[in-house]
């Protein structure tokens, strides 16, 4: 079975050794994330690259719809941005003080609302400490100019969604599926403020099939039809006709 999972993967020990090739497969999985991922850092490999960071951190806000007037609409959850995937290979969401970020879960055929789970987990931690489930607000400590103080954050600051992208269904082979998510609003009247970060690929590199991946026969058809293209090249493939 070992050998099996190396044959796959793509790239395998020449002595058949599983540990090598697990650590070989490792190391070329590094080497693509390092060279692909913009992180905002030149790649001195790159000739090609753009001087723009292609990983954009965004503000965003969503506002309650209306239904006319000043009335709102009398269901408590409309929604205010379509289902959608990202070309990204990851989406980094911190959770907002509103929640109203839904992602799709296949296997279960409805929509999850990871800000609320995670409100949950928050208040399930508060009651194994003794604490006021129902507190909005953390106290840590931090060091400022050299001293030590306490400051109060809101709850909700120290969690974050991950969310895998278009780029990465990709590079794992459909293993890891692109997250179908949307924006909901979930509160009348209530403002959602969001500041996603979308790791993206860099400018000017190619997707390179032997470098990452070894084997290309064990790649699959769609990985071999990006292969030799730049990045952006398939960043814009990926797109609807209509923002072509």
């Amino acid at each position: 079975d070992n050998l099996a999972e190396t044959e796959i993967a793509g790239i395998q020990d020449e002595d058949g050794d599983f540990v090598v090739s697990a650590r070989l497969s490792s190391a070329a999985a590094a080497t693509m994330a390092d060279e692909l991922i913009d992180d905002g850092k030149f790649n001195s490999r790159n000739p090609d690259q753009g001087g723009i960071n292609m990983s954009p951190h965004r503000l965003c806000r969503y506002e309650g719809k209306k239904k006319g007037g000043d009335e709102k609409y009398e269901s408590k959850s409309q929604e205010t941005f379509g289902a959608h995937t990202d070309t990204s290979f990851l989406t980094l969401v911190p959770a907002a003080e509103v929640s109203g970020l839904e992602i799709f879960d296949e296997d279960a055929n409805r929509w999850l609302r990871p800000e609320l789970l995670a409100r949950q987990v928050w208040e399930e931690e508060r009651r194994r400490k003794g604490l006021d489930p129902s507190a909005l607000t953390d106290t840590v400590t931090i060091f400022e100019g050299g001293e030590e103080r306490e400051v109060e954050l809101p709850w909700y600051s120290r969690y974050v969604v991950a969310m895998p992208g278009e780029l990465l269904q990709i590079a794992t082979r459909n293993e890891v599926g692109a997250a179908v998510h949307r924006v909901v609003s979930v509160k009348e009247g209530n403002v959602r403020i969001s500041a996603p970060v979308l790791l993206r690929a860099r400018s000017g590199m190619r997707m390179n099939l032997p470098k990452y991946f070894g084997n290309i026969d064990t790649t699959g058809s769609l990985l071999k039809e990006c292969d030799g293209m730049k990045m952006e090249e398939i960043h814009n493939a990926l797109q609807p006709s209509n923002y072509r």
